[in-house]
């Protein structure tokens, strides 16, 4: 399989969180890999692609000029194990990548709804919660795991009006009898300004994640606007460098729209990235839809491997 020739095109990959999934740490669908999982990747990447920095993507210009396969590696959300597993790991096989942070949860920090959802649920002592709209749910936990009836909440989430989530959270706390200190949480699971410029200093590049890491393609334009130019001029005034890139949040096709990635160029941004999937090859000029692989905890090294070499000679992957 690994004697295929790779083709030239740019492989986006997309990580979250780096280290050991447990109860203490809220969500386990957040984890791409662990600290050891990570290195092979990466060492596996160094061996067969050329690892770009986000300057060096945007100097190959909106098509791509390309001549080799290459790769970028991006992580969302900001979470602290990012800056404290994942970049010593990258400085030392000296490999750069883009960090995009959501200005909202660096400014006011706070938990993500589907950490906050999962920490409810494993420190909940009660036999069973049922709660309606907008995510109608009847869990019986003496049958379900935790771990089972986190996911069964998290996805109907999802697709939720962005606005009535947290007051929903607000339900479920009462009916599981939790009080999650939000605040107190949240900074021990997810970078501070510091810590971004942290990642500066230490090689990285920084990039917007809106600000408050909400389904873009579901707001008014206006508050669309708000997100992708605010989040640009809070982060370029704070850290002092130019943001040149955006990952829309959630990133799947119906969390951008046409006026998404319009609003994204106005704004000033040279590139966008959603999570559609699939290789981006030269002659692709669209800048405002690069697709990017999600990389998950379910990834063996094989895998991994095999999904990257398929991507890059075939366009897809059958992993």
């Amino acid at each position: 399989m690994e004697s295929l020739a790779l083709r030239p095109g740019l492989l986006v990959l997309g990580y979250h969180r780096i280290g050991l999934a447990n109860p203490t740490a809220g969500y386990a669908g957040v984890f791409s890999a662990t600290a050891d999982e990570f290195c092979d990747q990466i060492g596996y990447l160094k061996s067969r692609f050329r690892l770009l920095s986000l300057d060096e993507m945007l100097a190959a210009g909106p098509e791509l000029n390309l001549r080799e396969p290459s790769v970028l590696i991006t992580f969302d959300d900001g979470y602290r194990d990012n800056l404290e597993v994942a970049v010593p790991i990258l400085q030392q096989l000296d490999v750069p990548a883009t960090f995009f942070l959501p200005t909202d949860f660096l400014d006011r920090p706070h938990l993500f709804w589907w950490d906050r959802l999962a920490l409810i649920l494993y420190r909940t002592t009660a036999d069973r919660i049922v709660l309606e709209a907008p995510v109608p749910i009847d869990l019986d936990l003496r049958t379900m795991s935790r771990d089972a009836a986190i996911a069964h909440a998290v996805g109907p989430l999802l697709d939720a009006d962005p606005n009535t989530i947290e007051p929903w959270l607000d339900r479920l706390e009462k009916c599981a009898d939790v009080s999650i200190a939000n605040e107190d949480e949240a900074r021990n699971l997810l970078m501070d300004w510091n810590g971004a410029r942290e990642l500066l200093a230490a090689g990285m590049s920084v990039g917007s994640h809106a600000r408050s890491h909400r389904n873009l393609a579901r707001l008014d334009p206006d508050v669309q606007r708000e997100e992708l130019a605010g989040s640009k001029t809070r982060l370029e005034s704070a850290l002092g460098s130019v943001v040149s890139a955006v990952a829309y949040p959630y990133g799947v096709a119906s969390a951008v729209s046409a006026k998404t990635c319009e609003i994204a160029r106005d704004a000033g941004y040279g590139v966008a990235f959603g999570f559609g999937g699939g290789i981006n090859r030269p002659g692709n000029a669209n800048q405002f839809t690069r697709a990017r692989i999600n990389v998950g905890s379910a990834d063996s090294l094989d895998i991994f491997r095999a999904r990257c070499v398929f991507l890059s000679t075939m366009g897809k992957s059958i992993f």
